[in-house]
């Protein structure tokens, strides 16, 4: 959050530029500190002579203190602590006691109770397994082969007994009979690859094609699903959706003179609920095609407030939040609380209240 500063412009009371009482303050000499004491021990004592020394112990281990002389810093760290300082510096491994650091042999381990040292698992293929005596001994309804019988084997079948028939299509629309396996002549169904039919309607699964209306096709149930999978779908002349159009693609591209939108809001970065930069970019304005100077919402200015900003050059297809040049710069009008809820105090932006400007 900035801070407002007021502007004074023609006219301003010249009384606006005396300085406030208590800013600027003459003097010789301060005590850097008037007290100071830790667990009860006084260190300072109102004397402008002592000195606060910060000690390292533990021989230079466990807690290290530093101080930095340039820029006025201490550092605290804490690192190798001695076993013996800890409350506890060792664990039991199978009842042994084993100081941290230590280590315990696996013999050691084996030797306590309740540990299992080994596993078995039975062969997949117990083919081998069984004697004859238990093969003998398996439950009815077992079955342990199975054979068919070949019709070729029977012989001096009477003429005029049809013993088998097979109907079947060799070919699109074709259709063929064979009786006692002797095959007829091909019948062509008018379906064959060549031919034209004509139906007053088709049926297809929950497809229907010229049923309800000769210009219409529908589905009973589901949706219908145009696929192209190796080609594009080319709709030749204009294309009227009555419905929602959802595209699920990585890219729309409107090749048309202008561009007309009905509505009067554009919803832009729609399918993400994180926080996130998003915009337009002005394809072309710094001349180089699919590129160009962008507007967008710098979404984490001042920690998810956000902000309108412009990006100088910034590619059509990026992705990811981006780096603003600089930002836009608004005028609020208002107390300096409300402009705080309004998430206007930002640097940069103006604030006008009761005839004053502030910035």
């Amino acid at each position: 959050m900035a801070t407002w500063k007021k502007l004074l412009v023609s006219g301003s009371n010249v009384s606006e530029l005396v300085n406030d009482a208590g800013y600027l303050t003459a003097g010789t000499g301060f005590n850097a500190f008037v007290t100071a004491s830790i667990n009860g021990v006084p260190l300072i004592a109102d004397s402008t002579t002592d000195t606060l020394n910060f000690v390292t112990g533990s021989a230079g281990s466990g807690l290290t203190i530093v101080g930095t002389e340039g820029t006025d810093t201490i550092t605290f760290d804490l690192s190798s602590i001695p076993n013996a300082t800890l409350q506890n510096s060792a664990i039991t491994i199978a009842g042994t006691s084993t100081s941290l650091g230590g280590s315990i042999t696996a013999a050691t381990i084996l030797a306590s109770t309740g540990v299992i040292s080994g596993s078995a698992q039975i062969a997949s293929d117990i083919s081998g397994s069984l004697s004859n005596t238990a093969i003998a001994a398996l439950g009815a309804g077992i079955v342990s082969a199975s054979a068919q019988v070949d019709y070729l084997s029977i012989s001096n079948v009477p003429s005029g007994i049809v013993s088998a028939s097979v109907l079947s299509s060799p070919g699109q629309g074709q259709a063929l009979l064979t009786t006692n396996g002797v095959a007829g002549s091909t019948i062509d169904l008018g379906l064959e690859t060549g031919d034209s039919p004509t139906f007053a309607g088709v049926t297809a699964g929950n497809i229907t094609v010229g049923v309800s209306d000769d210009q219409t096709i529908t589905t009973t149930s589901g949706n219908l699903v145009i696929d192209a999978t190796t080609g594009v779908v080319n709709i030749s002349n204009n294309l009227l959706v009555g419905g929602d159009l959802t595209v699920q693609g990585d890219t729309i591209n409107a090749n048309v003179t202008n561009l007309d939108i009905e509505d009067r809001y554009i919803l832009l970065n729609s399918g993400s609920s994180v926080v996130g930069d998003s915009g337009i970019v002005f394809g072309g304005s710094n001349g180089v095609a699919q590129e160009g100077a962008a507007m967008i919402w710098d979404a984490s200015y001042n920690s998810n407030d956000g902000r309108a900003a412009i990006v100088n050059d910034m590619a059509s297809n990026a992705t990811g939040d981006q780096t603003p040049s600089y930002h836009l710069a608004g005028v609020y009008s208002g107390s300096e609380a409300n402009a705080a809820t309004a998430q206007a105090d930002h640097l940069g932006n103006i604030r006008v209240e009761g005839g004053n400007i502030w910035i």
